[in-house]
């Protein structure tokens, strides 16, 4: 049988771990370094990386989404 104080420390453990993983994917998405871009005849090709492989690619009006790691949310903005 557990005591009140060992339920509270995993609670408190629980909790931690779940605040640090939302902090470190929110840095993650804070971080986010600034397009590329390459000139062609017909405008800019945008290259904005996201994370790991995951990047966007903006072309004629036109995106690109390649290796949607972490789904949508990891393209907002």
């Amino acid at each position: 049988m557990q005591t009140n104080l060992e339920l509270s420390m995993k609670q408190l453990v629980i909790t931690c771990t779940l605040i640090f993983v939302v902090a470190f994917f929110q840095l993650c998405k804070a971080q986010r370094p600034d397009p590329d871009q390459i000139e062609t005849q017909s405008g800019p090709l945008v290259i904005q990386p996201i994370q790991h492989g995951t990047l966007v690619l903006e072309w004629e009006g036109k995106s690109i989404y390649v290796d949607p790691y972490g789904g949508a949310s990891a393209f907002d903005g």
